[in-house]
């Protein structure tokens, strides 16, 4: 869609033979963020979320028991009532599931306790 030569770029280069071709900002982030992976420290921080999402969401009794822990905080901080599952191609998605188990993290260790 986005080629230089045969998408809707070419169309605008033909239309505009001054304009410029940028390429897809959030493409390069995503391709960032893929790259970070590799570092084990992130690896396994991501693999532990992952982990404990799973964990949670395989049980409805574990869910249930960490929905209520929350509900029952009775906190505006934590707007969020269960853990999100890391999305493997979109580097927003699995930021969202980090946020949302950091603000989590003390309801899964009092579900686990």
């Amino acid at each position: 869609m986005s080629s230089e030569r045969v998408g809707v770029a070419a169309i605008f280069k033909s239309g505009a033979p001054l304009a410029h071709y940028f390429h897809c900002v959030m493409h390069c982030l995503n391709l960032t963020a893929s790259k970070a992976i590799t570092v084990p420290g992130i690896r396994h921080s991501e693999d532990v979320i992952a982990e404990v999402s799973c964990f949670f969401r395989s049980s409805a009794k574990r869910t249930d028991l960490l929905k209520s822990l929350i509900e029952k905080a009775d906190t505006d901080l934590s707007l969020k009532k269960h853990l999100t599952t890391l999305c493997k191609t979109r580097f927003i998605e699995r930021h969202t599931a980090v946020v949302t188990m950091r603000e989590l993290l003390p309801f899964v260790i009092e579900s686990l306790e």
